[in-house]
């Protein structure tokens, strides 16, 4: 909730504005909604000319107090125009200090394609500076604007500059009804199996031609993941430079399990070669002391965990959501290639291989960037 008062609007409208007007930003992560970066261009210095950091209340309830991080930033080409083509602001972060990248922490540039970039605009007199107000009462500022990172336009030793795009928005209404990312799918993953709503068709159990017991499991990097007990993996030998391996051999090498996509002689196994791709494992979840190693695969009421830390099972370590001990082990790595591993699946083979000419299910996938 925005609360525009009559005080705000008699001040700008007056012949001389007494209060320096403040734009406020916020980088919102599309997929939970939730800010990641709260900053502003600068407003004062202090003693040692630096530019402080300012607060302000969020806009919807509770109303908490955000503080804003100071940031040499500049945003240009802001217009409103009632016909003709959308404008495309653009936004430009200097490069020379490492506040922003800092920041961003595990981000890259190219990660915030697709951030939702919020501008927020007050009077100096309305921040907060660390005073809450009247409890429970909203900030007062103009109507918020919304823009999209639509790609980084350029980027250099001294700033980057992201090109944004004016999302249509109306009361929360999107047409057509979702937000449409460049880069990622943006359906939950077998969302529409669970009834959430989503798009994804997508079911890890008895896709399309298998039989009762076998499954479909895939990491977030769309390696495959098999029951130990199939032959092809139970039966994997070390790995021989010696042999003429085939399509679909499994092989250890250095540990890790590897199923040949050529025919080859002599190619030692790696991600870096066309070759060889690896897979990985999982057993069926006991909870009678057995010992789970970080990255260990299990299959637990027909979902797929991962180990995260190393453990002894018991009752109460039994796989779930927010375990301190195991995440999902089946997940969407959202690219193209992705939903053709799922979708465009051999069942009958093990280790499975893809149709390369089955075509996709109609739906909102990404764009040409390749990106994870």
């Amino acid at each position: 909730m925005t609360q525009v008062s009559g005080s705000i609007i008699a001040t700008t409208q007056g012949q001389q504005v007494s209060e320096s007007i403040v734009e406020l930003f916020q980088l919102t992560n599309p997929r939970t909604d939730q800010p990641i970066l709260y900053f502003h261009a600068g407003l004062e210095e202090n003693a040692e000319g630096q530019f402080v950091d300012i607060t302000f209340k969020d806009s919807t309830a509770p109303y908490t107090e955000r503080t804003y991080s100071a940031l040499p930033m500049n945003l240009e080409g802001q217009k409103l125009e009632a016909d003709g083509a959308l404008n495309r602001p653009t936004l430009t972060i200097a490069n020379v200090l490492t506040t922003f990248s800092d920041a961003l922490a595990d981000f890259t540039y190219a990660d915030l394609v697709g951030y939702k970039l919020i501008k927020r605009t007050t009077l100096q007199n309305h921040l907060t500076s660390g005073t809450t107000g009247a409890e429970g009462t909203p900030p007062i500022e103009f109507p918020q604007v919304s823009y999209l990172i639509d790609r980084v336009a350029s980027e250099t030793s001294m700033a980057v500059t992201f090109e944004l795009a004016v999302p249509f928005d109306l009361e929360n209404i999107k047409v057509p009804s979702r937000v449409v990312l460049g880069k990622y799918c943006n359906w939950v993953y077998k969302g529409h199996d669970k009834g959430s709503g989503g798009g994804c068709v997508w079911k890890s159990l008895r896709p399309n031609g298998a039989s009762a017991n076998v499954y479909v499991f895939l990491t977030e990097r769309d390696n495959y993941v098999i029951s130990t007990s199939t032959t092809e993996f139970a039966n994997a030998a070390a790995f021989n430079a010696g042999f003429v391996y085939f399509t679909g051999d499994v092989v250890i090498s250095n540990s890790n399990y590897w199923v040949a996509t050529e025919e080859s002689e002599g190619e030692v196994p790696s991600e870096d070669t066309g070759y060889w791709e690896i897979i990985f494992g999982y057993t069926d979840w006991s909870n009678s002391s057995v010992s789970y190693s970080k990255g260990q695969f299990v299959l637990n009421d027909g979902e797929l965990w991962k180990c995260i830390v190393d453990h002894t099972s018991a009752a109460n370590k039994e796989p779930e959501a927010n375990s301190a001990y195991w995440s999902v082990g089946d997940v969407c790595g959202k690219t193209l290639s992705s939903c053709n591993r799922r979708f465009g699946v051999k069942t009958n083979n093990v280790p499975f291989k893809e149709w390369t000419s089955r075509s996709l299910p109609f739906g909102g996938f990404p764009g040409s960037d390749k990106y994870r």
